[in-house]
């Protein structure tokens, strides 16, 4: 309120209705407070009553200025400054293999936990030269370096330590360059994750550190010397949303569990989260002493009735420099499977829209090199059949 108070007399009258960008250099001010600091400003005693007549325009346009802020409910569909057509080129048509549920970019080889008619193992990698199938590893069972099955896939970029999480919830730390040149022994480390047993995926931070997705939303825990790791810590919190949803039992708990995809960025500070069934896009920074959110993007309301919703986020991905999210900006009532294409979407980390591609093929999963230059990829073509390639990108 003083800020407010002596920002609006310290400048010229001619310039106060300038004040309006107060509200976009401190979102996080809404209009409930922004109405309290009108309160408490209008109702002073009698002897200012002249000036704060002066005042009550202006703080009541603040007031709604606030309300519209970028923390606020409004939704603002896309509107990006660049658009761009990708020319997607097939690798390799040979290849019989299940689309990866994750798609990790190592180098020169893209790895995913795919099956593969040519081999019984769960890991697949393949050329970024020529889309070949350079090497296959880990074995599926219960031993002490096998994995029942895996849904939770995550890199290490500066040690090329690859984590996979299996609904067993046991851990492994699988060293990269070793599984690539068919050594044996590429399990360096066996985690017993009974911590991460609701978590739906897993993200590497770097020193050890591991960012898991479920309940709670999102935990950062730490590989420690022994063989449980140590939850640092936590955060549970959801943005607003429409009563319909958020009214049912774990409403947003369950909407955001379904319904989002995460990519963090490379260097480990900062990731996403962005949803389907509507289309809200968050920005989280993670310091020392926990998890922090940034700024929500909302885009496309959600829907209890999930016809009439946008079908909104396929997968997210990151790079240090933007976010890049798949998504179909149609209903899910009007979705068709068999021709339907989505779109990517290119983001800085503030949510700002930067560049827009129109891909023109059914793209089901994807991973964007480091320098933001090339994207590989899965697709469907006109039969169905997943088909790996590539689109290089320009802006």
């Amino acid at each position: 309120a003083l800020y407010l108070y002596g920002l609006y007399y310290t400048i010229p009258p001619f310039s106060r209705p300038f004040i309006l960008p107060f509200s976009y250099t401190y979102p996080h001010i809404h209009t409930f407070e922004a109405a309290t600091i009108y309160n408490s400003i209008i109702f002073q005693t009698s002897k200012h009553t002249h000036m704060m007549q002066r005042l009550a325009p202006a703080l009541m346009i603040c007031a709604l200025a606030l309300s519209c802020s970028p923390d606020g409910t409004e939704y603002t569909p896309l509107h990006f400054p660049e658009g761009h057509t990708a020319d997607i080129t097939p690798f390799n048509r040979e290849l019989v293999m299940d689309i990866p549920s994750r798609f990790l970019l190592c180098d020169t080889v893209t790895v995913m936990n795919s099956r593969n008619a040519d081999n019984d193992n769960i890991f697949q990698a393949l050329s970024t030269t020529d889309g070949t199938l350079c090497a296959s590893f880990a074995h599926m069972g219960r031993g002490a370096n096998e994995l029942s099955d895996c849904y939770g896939l995550a890199l290490d970029q500066n040690t090329a330590t690859m984590y996979a999480l299996g609904s067993d919830s046991k851990l492994l730390a699988i060293d990269l360059c070793k599984a690539l040149s068919g050594r044996g022994d590429f399990v360096t480390a066996r985690y017993n994750a009974d911590i991460a047993r609701s978590a739906k995926n897993i993200y590497a931070l770097g020193e050890g550190k591991i960012l898991y997705e479920g309940l709670p939303r999102f935990s950062v825990i730490e590989l420690s010397q022994g063989d449980t790791p140590t939850e640092l810590f936590s955060y549970n919190e959801y943005p607003e949303l429409p009563a319909e949803i958020a009214s049912a039992t774990d409403g947003a708990a369950n909407y955001f569990y379904y319904n989002s995809d995460t990519a963090v960025k490379t260097d480990g500070t900062m990731f996403c989260n962005a949803t389907s069934n509507g289309m809200i896009l968050e920005i989280f920074s993670i310091g020392k002493e926990g998890i922090r959110s940034d700024a929500v993007r909302r885009i496309y309301e959600p829907n209890k009735e999930s016809q009439n919703s946008i079908f909104g986020t396929i997968q997210a991905q990151a790079t240090d420099r933007y976010i890049y999210l798949l998504y179909i900006a149609t209903t899910v009532g009007s979705y068709d499977y068999a021709t339907t294409c989505p779109e990517l979407g290119v983001f800085d980390w503030k949510g700002r829209e930067v560049a827009h591609y129109t891909l023109g093929k059914r793209v089901v999963r994807f991973t964007v090199t480091s320098d933001d230059s090339r994207s590989y990829c899965w697709y469907l073509d006109d039969e169905g059949i997943p088909v790996y390639g590539y689109f290089d990108m320009t802006h």
